[in-house]
Order: structure tokens, then sequence, then C-alpha cells
């Protein structure tokens, strides 16, 4: 594996990631707190340490410190120790579905800007005659599945908040 695959699979993995944030909009009796922890840990340890993200992102002029802080922000808001989206408690962990919007402001842009990146890398890798074929299709079946995730816990919360809309108009009626 060249240089260039071994950064973009690095990417593909952080983007795999913040993906799986959404995984809290979606019902579920129960959430493995385990697996919080680790995706926690997973989202800053990439700018704490010497990553392709981290260079990448110290390289980029205006953009690079716009992403940091959108991921900075994004770790506290939703993993954070005062994060009310998100909270560990003795009986595991708690999700407050009123919130989803704040999972989805900051999954959304992150995963864009590092797909953007990703692109970006593969572009340069085509022009250098490099071999990129296979992370190219890791990073495109890794595409699919998230924009199925998205749709599918965006749906679902459309669909809710019609309902929602659709009693209280039911109810301004009486």
């Amino acid at each position: 594996m060249n240089q260039i695959s071994e950064v973009i699979a690095t990417l593909v993995h952080y983007k795999v990631v913040i993906r799986d944030t959404m995984e809290y909009c979606l019902p579920k009796d129960k959430y493995d707190v385990e697996l919080f922890k680790e995706k926690k840990r997973s989202i800053l340890v990439e700018l704490e340490q010497p990553t392709p993200l981290k260079n990448i992102i110290d390289h980029s002029q205006e953009s690079g410190p716009k992403l940091e802080k959108l991921i900075r922000d994004f770790y506290a808001d939703i993993y954070g120790d005062s994060s009310t989206v998100l909270k560990l408690a003795d009986d595991g962990l708690r999700v407050d579905h009123a919130q989803h919007l704040s999972i989805y402001k900051g999954v959304l842009p992150i995963h864009e800007n590092v797909e953007a990146m990703i692109m970006g890398i593969l572009g340069d890798g085509h022009k250098q005659g490099l071999d990129v074929t296979t992370v190219e299709h890791c990073d495109k079946a890794e595409e699919k599945l998230y924009r199925g995730v998205a749709y599918m816990t965006l749906v679902n919360d459309l669909v809710k908040f019609f309902g929602d809309y659709n009693q209280a108009r039911q109810e301004a009626k009486r």
C-alpha cells in the first residue's frame, strides 16, 4: 500500500467514527457504553497526535483551524463531560433524543470536510499515477453507508416531526 492510500484509509476510518455518532439518533433500548467510550476517545485522538488529519489541518491556512474548531466543539457538545445530549449514568448511556439536531450539526459538516480532503488526495494520487483504486472503492462504499445512515436517521426524525405537527394542528382545531 502506498503512502497516499494509508492516509486515505486513516481518513476513511475517521469518517466512520464521526458517522457512527448518528447511532444515537436512533431510538434503542440500550446503547453500548464501551462503544460510546471508544467513539469518545477516537474523536479527539486524531487532533492530539501526529495523524494525517492533524497534518492536513495544520497545513490548511483558513479552513484547517475552522475544521479543528468544529471537531472540538462537536466533541464538547456531544461527547464532553458537560454534554446534555449523551450522558453516562449508572444505568448506562442516556441519550436526549430531543437534541438530534446537535448531532447532525456536527456530523454532517465534519464528514463532508473529511470527504473533501479524501477527494483531493485521491485526485493527487491519480495525477501521480499511483494505484489508489482499493482505497477509492473503500471510500465509495463508506460514502454509500454514510448516506444510508444519514437518510435513515433524518427520515425517522422528519416522520416524527410531521406526526407532531399533525397532532398540533388537530389539537388547534378543537
